[in-house]
């Protein structure tokens, strides 16, 4: 008699093996899983669990996006933006209405004006933003608040930006590391070169950087799918998803005589600035800055790269490509968040794709529509 396996043990083989071996666990694994009746966005969450050896409430609580300081500012921000979104559906005259959700790429409380506050300042765009400033992409999935949104909205344009708190917050990009004293560098490698910089990364991410991006690659497709069998009638919802910029590690608080950027210091002192990139990697040993530079490169590469491979895969799935846009040395506000001019052309190319009817134009890179 034929020993059929059921749904959940192939499900966790499945699991069982990206853990065990990431860099060979294949596409069409990856999609066998992503395809599995039981596969859901409880097990995305316990991967994540089991990968960083936490417990069950620390994602949450990880994120900061609802708690302490971090969670009041961006109570604040999210009534001021609830404010002027229904104030504009009421005046009437909306050429799209957009739904947003994400982490502070979208929603960064106070001093610097990211994409959607840029956005907003078209009176024509009705904008509801769920971002919360430092929530993790598993928790947007794991809670589908844009579910319900999209139900009641019926929105032209859903923005999407996930995935930097995942792999920065808590120092958890320590965890991803091999030690420095681990890692041989070929004589080859030149750490000034994009080449360079990606073999040097590739080198130092371990197994478990490379079981994220499997599952950051879940999660998305888990995304899509869920807004796809949730909300049928959105077939021709235009998704947007972003990558982040190659950031520069640095601890630096930003002192400087630009009367503009008074409160930098204050507040990038506040909000610790260097623990999400330079300490972790300065804990794994890396004390040279072309090192700790390259290996952000990489990760920026990876994880843009992830993200135009799962949209590829959906014909209403855009992604704006933000790499090599940000002047590497003053176009930061601190280590994750590039300043206000530098967001305000990131939105204007997220203004060309909500706007465009080119549906085979996929992937938008910054630095080239500016030209």
């Amino acid at each position: 008699m034929e020993n059929t396996k059921t749904p959940s043990e192939i499900k966790n083989e499945l699991i069982a093996s990206l853990l065990q071996d990431p860099k060979e666990f294949s596409n069409t694994q990856l999609k066998e899983l992503f395809n599995n009746e039981n596969f859901d966005a409880k097990d995305l969450r316990s991967l994540l669990l089991r990968l960083f050896d936490k417990n069950e409430d620390i994602i949450r609580n990880d994120s900061s996006a609802a708690e302490r300081f971090m969670g009041r500012l961006n109570k604040r921000s999210f009534k001021k933006r609830e404010k002027l979104f229904w104030k504009r559906i009421k005046k009437g005259n909306i050429s799209k209405l957009i739904l947003a959700e994400g982490d502070s790429w979208f929603e960064y409380p106070l001093f610097i004006t990211e994409i959607i506050d840029h956005l907003n300042k078209r009176k024509d765009y009705a904008i509801n933003s769920l971002a919360f400033g430092g929530d993790w992409i598993s928790n947007i999935l794991y809670e589908q608040q844009y579910i319900e949104k999209l139900s009641l909205l019926k929105p032209d344009v859903f923005l999407i930006s996930g995935g930097g708190n995942d792999i920065v917050g808590g120092y958890r990009l320590a965890q991803l590391l091999n030690k420095r004293t681990e890692i041989n560098i070929p004589n080859h490698v030149d750490l000034h070169s994009s080449e360079g910089k990606i073999e040097f990364s590739n080198l130092c991410f371990n197994n478990e950087f490379h079981t994220l991006l499997k599952i950051f690659k879940l999660q998305y497709h888990l995304l899509f799918k869920s807004i796809e069998l949730k909300t049928e009638k959105f077939k021709n919802l235009k998704i947007i998803t972003q990558g982040y910029d190659y950031a520069i590690p640095s601890s630096k608080a930003g002192f400087g005589f630009n009367i503009k950027l008074i409160l930098k210091p204050i507040t990038n002192r506040f909000i610790g600035n260097g623990k999400w990139l330079n300490t972790p990697l300065l804990m794994r040993g890396y004390t040279n800055s072309s090192e700790r530079i390259a290996i952000i490169y990489g990760m920026i590469e990876f994880f843009n790269e992830s993200l135009i491979e799962v949209g590829e895969e959906y014909n209403n799935v855009y992604h704006i490509d933000s790499r090599g846009l940000v002047d590497p040395k003053k176009g930061w506000y601190n280590e994750l968040h590039p300043k206000s001019h530098e967001f305000k052309k990131i939105a204007s190319v997220f203004e060309k794709c909500i706007e465009s009817s080119d549906t085979n134009k996929k992937v938008y890179r910054v630095i080239n529509e500016l030209n």
